[in-house]
């Protein structure tokens, strides 16, 4: 069978809009997602998110956490020495990265424990994931690997009266309804 050069150009036409179409279409689909976790995962976020690394879910470990910028605060609780400061991230910058929407969190604790908080609490709160606590790495044993904390700048009352139960320890995850 013979075919004519303006047929092959054709083809070749062809063959080089599809390869267009299939590159766009798979770079749109991996624009919504996130970098996987090269270490121990630490935090599960999940519900009504935009980005994630594993199916309905976005898995962070420490080192993806850290890349948003950690910053450090004085917090006083009644678990802590007063004074202690923490390191960790903002939470909105987490939510962010997400892409999360809902009116209000699931946070849950490894042990199960598990409290509802508005999602407003993060616009009307400096509110902090904490990694550390005076230089060193939350563990399991001392309230880690993250911490939900409240930053105490102007409410220091309503901080220790309504909020105390909202400041999770041994986070795991989050999900948002």
């Amino acid at each position: 069978m013979k075919y004519t050069r303006e047929y092959l150009r054709g083809i070749v036409s062809a063959l080089r809009l599809a390869i267009g179409i299939l590159s766009f279409c798979a770079a749109t689909v991996s624009a919504g997602e996130l970098a996987q976790p090269e270490g121990e995962v630490i935090l599960v976020v999940k519900g009504s998110i935009a980005h994630t690394n594993a199916p309905g879910q976005a898995r962070f470990d420490y080192a993806m956490l850290a890349d948003l910028g950690l910053v450090s605060e004085q917090i006083d609780t009644e678990w802590t020495p007063a004074g202690a400061v923490f390191e960790g991230i903002r939470a909105h910058k987490l939510l962010e990265l997400v892409g999360a929407s809902g009116k209000r969190i699931r946070v849950t604790a490894v042990n199960d424990y598990s409290v509802s908080i508005p999602f407003e609490d993060l616009a009307d709160y400096a509110t902090l994931l904490a990694t550390s606590r005076d230089g060193k790495r939350l563990r399991l044993r001392d309230q880690g690997p993250l911490w939900l904390m409240y930053v105490p700048y102007d409410r220091p009352d309503e901080i220790q009266t309504i909020l105390n139960h909202r400041m999770v320890w041994q986070l795991q995850t989050l999900e948002f309804e």
